[in-house]
């Protein structure tokens, strides 16, 4: 492995997680709620936050040390993780397409909310639908009708 790959991987975790979040945000504007209020489906953006579970048991040396230092001081067991993610498959319809963590509607970064943040999601969801398309022809159609 090159070293640029082994410092890029290092970030990889965080920029899925972002990524994530843009994504659910576009894709819940595509299901908005209708004139009752209703929406088909709930779409939301889940964070278990840190727990404790074998999420680094691939990671090497100091850094696991110091990755399994940070857990034992603050880490949440997964049973406790847990309880968002079933918050967020029995949330209410106003949490449509939001950002959820300790069971609760919370505020995504700066960055997500951020003009910049916007338009980084744009660009993100029309790449996903490009690349999509390229998989299954006339997804494109279906995401804009």
């Amino acid at each position: 492995m090159a070293k640029d790959d082994k410092r890029n991987k290092a970030d990889r975790y965080n920029v899925s997680k972002l990524l994530q979040v843009l994504v659910v945000r576009s894709l819940a504007q595509l299901l908005p709620p209708g004139p009752s209020g209703d929406v088909p489906v709930i779409i939301n953006a889940v964070d278990p936050g840190l727990c404790k579970t074998g999420l680094a048991r691939e990671v090497r040396r100091l850094q696991k040390v110091i990755f399994n230092l940070v857990n034992t001081a603050i880490g949440r067991t997964a049973e406790e993780g847990s309880k968002t993610l079933v918050y967020a498959a029995s949330a209410p319809r106003e949490t449509h397409g939001q950002y959820l963590a300790c069971n609760k509607v919370a505020t995504p970064s700066d960055f997500v909310v951020s003009k910049d943040g916007i338009k980084t999601q744009g660009r993100v969801w029309d790449e996903l639908v490009a690349l999509l398309e390229t998989l299954q022809p006339g997804i494109k159609a279906m995401l804009t009708a």
